[in-house]
């Protein structure tokens, strides 16, 4: 795979003389600063929205002003490109950029490397982000019609890929077999594909089968790993390579064989459903205790230890990225019966007090935090959701714009508490607001030391602590 930075030391050419790359990345900046306050962009944000269930138009709106602040002033690009030497002449490339649909807009980065470094840029949309991305591929053609940037039709010959994926592993194998067809022969590493996945060597192995299939030359491999041995063994048995399958039979004879274990199916708990990241169970559970339990009990008795192992699980290397997020969808979908059940029984009048809550800077979990904001409602609140790894400044500055009285802050990992002691002191250096704190990693005497007024375990002791303040 080719890193998007890579392209920076490409010609700095640009392909219409009319506008340099400076100019059109500072113009598509200024257009988006207005990027969810009209109705056009307000009508982009319920389209994406529709699309990826993941999508929550608050990110949205903050994913685009990340953008347009890291990215899109006419300084940040100068003092950026300036790191980069601009040999004179090299020839333009068709590169390939297979986008991501997890975070609005994550491929963007890689589209304004290869443009920026005079490179035709080839778009293969994520089914999850392709209103978002299209939004602002048809806001770079209104700003320069000749911009280098064409959404893939799966025919167009390209240079180079850039994968920001899911299809990461197949663009490599497309790779690996075209450059056999050229007759160039290639050699890789195959066990980045499974970084961040559980039992690593069941994926590298597997991959590690297709990519010979595809035309490798030669693996960087671990030989210590039975899994991959095991693979490139059979691989020359099945492939013919291994004439008579001699090395194949040389290596297993008399090997025992394994017994296989019978499939099992289970009805699962609520608090085990989500652990396990099923969404269906999740739903089905929670259905059936409803019934029963009121949704606050379920709440604290199932969803916030189900979601405090897995966040503990995760920081201690027991859980990984997948199934942490494999939870999150589960508990969400948990979550979202719940929100519409208590919807259903309706709530406090409004009390016209204004509440603002965050996931701090850093910390992606936001479920706990969601939680806490429906009992807020429910009890008359206004609340301000900025959503989740929140910068410190940006909730102060809302907390004044906004004249709040109250904050409440949440993080699940360690590594984000940090980040909250910061916020803390931003919102004490910019006004008078109380400040409740909560998640899975903070305890009463961690939330004394960062100078927080309430220290929430549940989502009730938050609403409880607010109330005290009428």
């Amino acid at each position: 795979m080719i890193q998007a930075d890579l392209f920076l030391h490409a010609a700095y050419t640009i392909f219409v003389p009319m506008k340099t790359p400076v100019d059109i990345w500072a113009e598509l900046g200024a257009r988006l600063s207005s990027f969810g306050q009209d109705a056009a962009s307000r009508e982009v944000i319920a389209r994406a929205c529709q699309k990826n269930d993941w999508f929550e138009p608050e990110e949205i709106v903050d994913a685009v002003r990340s953008i347009r602040e890291e990215f899109l002033s006419r300084d940040k690009i100068e003092r950026w490109l300036a790191c980069y030497e601009r040999p004179a002449t090299l020839p333009s490339r068709t590169v390939l950029v297979v986008m991501a649909g997890n975070i609005p807009l994550v491929g963007f980065f890689d589209l304004l490397c290869v443009v920026t470094a005079g490179h035709r840029c080839l778009v293969k949309m994520s089914s999850k982000d392709a209103v978002l991305m299209s939004f602002v591929i048809d806001q770079l053609k209104k700003i320069e019609p000749g911009v280098p940037v064409a959404v893939y039709d799966g025919a167009t010959p390209f240079d180079a890929a850039i994968a920001t994926g899911s299809d990461n592993a197949n663009i490599d194998l497309q790779v690996l077999s075209e450059l056999k067809k050229r007759g160039i022969k290639t050699v890789m590493g195959v066990s980045n594909i499974s970084f961040g996945l559980p039992a690593r060597d069941a994926v590298n192995s597997a991959f590690f089968v297709l990519a010979m299939q595809a035309g490798l030359s030669c693996a960087i491999i671990n030989p210590q790993s039975e899994a991959m041995m095991n693979a490139y063994y059979a691989f020359g048995a099945l492939s013919g390579l291994d004439e008579g399958c001699k090395e194949y039979v040389a290596m297993f004879a008399g090997a025992a064989q394994a017994k296989q274990q019978p499939v099992q199916t289970a009805e699962y708990t609520l608090y085990e459903a989500i652990v396990k990241g099923l969404r269906e169970q999740s739903e089905k559970a929670v259905k059936e205790q409803l019934a029963g339990k009121q949704p606050l009990d379920i709440i604290n008795a199932e969803m916030i230890p189900a979601l405090d192992y897995v966040g503990k699980g995760f920081e201690e290397r027991r859980i990984f990225l997948p199934q942490l997020l494999m939870s999150a969808e589960a508990a969400k979908a948990a979550f979202n019966v719940i929100r519409d059940k208590m919807a259903a029984e309706g709530g406090s009048q409004s009390n016209g007090i204004k509440v603002i809550l965050a996931t701090v800077k850093g910390d992606i979990h936001d479920i706990g935090k969601n939680i806490v904001k429906v009992l807020f409602e429910n009890y008359g609140y206004q609340v301000i959701d900025l959503g989740k790894d929140v910068p410190p400044e940006r909730i102060a500055e809302t907390a004044v714009q906004n004249k709040v009285s109250v904050v409440g802050l949440s993080a699940l990992m360690t590594t984000t508490v940090g980040a909250m002691e910061e916020t803390i002191k931003a919102l004490r250096a910019a006004g008078d607001f109380k400040i409740i704190v909560g998640g899975a990693v903070l305890t009463q005497d961690y939330a004394d030391s960062i100078g927080a007024d309430c220290y929430a375990p549940n989502a009730v002791s938050a609403v409880n602590y607010a109330n005290s303040l009428q």
